[in-house]
């Protein structure tokens, strides 16, 4: 059983303001010697209710905060690199996160803490100012990409992967430290570790990875990597509320609903749809970038079993058990396209062969 851990003895910090849930803050882990994030478990938004349930938005169940936990789980067991994650109860928790002095009555509160990777002086470059550092620099991929891509052009996988290479080849050129031979190397590990997190989005349902969602790591021992995978709260449908949840499950059509609603967030270039499906995008990559993506997916099918992913869920304590049935059949369905995906690919080599 994953067990939620009271973090009332660690040493809180500053506010965290960036997105759009409350009362996240930093602490720090005198235990582990680490900083952490504390996320609260969300309440409801009122566009998830009707006006006749509004009184109750305080009381349906939400249950992001273990999305965080599983989220990290299930990249570290197919050893992508991901921040640490745990749940955690907090019962000094200040709802009013905007005042510097009397906070007023302390409120206990659930949520999870999850561990920053970042050494002293190290530096996190947000996705966002990584590709408008070299907006210049993309000509050819705008000409593949419609003109009613351009509104969201940061979510377009293509351009991810143009400014993060930039950034690495222009950090080394800079720097002048390192060769030629070890630029292009390190160029294929990024590539692949982008590659790794838009095939883990795509396989658990994650439709979240905007460009705050994805980082730059700058190390103060001279060397820059994507950072490890973070923020990865809507996994498997657990930021969705249990209504929301309860009501999917009684109607039965989970392979339709899940396909539909937990979308890609990144955008295959040239296409019309605000957001690509997970198959499109698995698809996508599989015709451009066929050899990581069949590695990347191989290994995530063989250490994250359906049964493992069930068994995951079952052990949160807390979860209710519709969460369960919800997240497994979504991995299932997931999980079988992405095989079938495999073997197409496979034939194709042998045919070509």
């Amino acid at each position: 059983m994953f067990k939620i851990r009271n973090i009332d003895s660690f040493k809180p910090g500053e506010f965290e303001k960036v997105g759009i849930l409350k009362g996240k803050r930093w602490y720090f882990d005198c235990e582990k010697g680490k900083k952490c994030l504390f996320k609260p478990k969300r309440r409801l938004f009122k566009n998830e209710v009707s006006k006749k349930e509004l009184p109750q938005i305080g009381k349906i169940f939400c249950a992001n905060h273990y999305g965080e936990f599983v989220g990290s789980w299930l990249a570290n067991r197919a050893d992508i690199q991901v921040c640490k994650v745990e749940l955690a109860h907090l019962s000094k928790y200040y709802e009013n996160r905007h005042k510097e002095k009397n906070y007023g009555t302390p409120e206990e509160k659930d949520g999870c803490i999850s561990y920053s990777k970042l050494e002293k002086d190290d530096t996190l470059e947000a996705g966002m100012i990584t590709i408008n550092r070299f907006k210049d620099r993309y000509e050819e991929i705008f000409k593949r990409i419609t003109k009613d891509d351009i509104g969201n052009i940061n979510d377009n996988i293509e351009l991810i992967l143009a400014a993060a290479i930039a950034r690495v080849v222009d950090f080394y050129k800079i720097t002048g430290n390192c060769g030629e031979e070890y630029i292009q190397r390190k160029v294929k590990q990024v590539r692949k570790k982008i590659i790794e997190m838009v095939v883990f989005d795509c396989l658990y349902g994650n439709n979240d990875r905007h460009d705050e969602n994805w980082s730059i790591h700058i190390k103060t021992s001279g060397d820059i990597d994507l950072y490890p995978l973070y923020d990865n709260e809507k996994v498997l449908g657990l930021y969705e509320n249990y209504k929301f949840i309860k009501s999917a499950l009684e109607n039965g059509d989970i392979e339709h609903l899940e396909e539909e609603k937990f979308c890609s967030r990144m955008k295959v270039p040239g296409e019309l749809k605000k957001n690509s499906t997970y198959k499109e995008m698995l698809e996508y990559l599989m015709s451009r970038y066929s050899n990581e993506t069949r590695e990347i997916l191989e290994k995530h099918l063989n250490k994250n079993t359906v049964e493992d992913v069930r068994n995951c869920l079952k052990n949160c304590e807390g979860l209710p058990i519709e969460y369960v049935d919800f997240g497994t059949q979504m991995y299932k369905y997931r999980s079988i396209y992405a095989k079938r995906l495999i073997e197409h690919d496979k034939n194709k080599e042998d045919r070509i062969i």
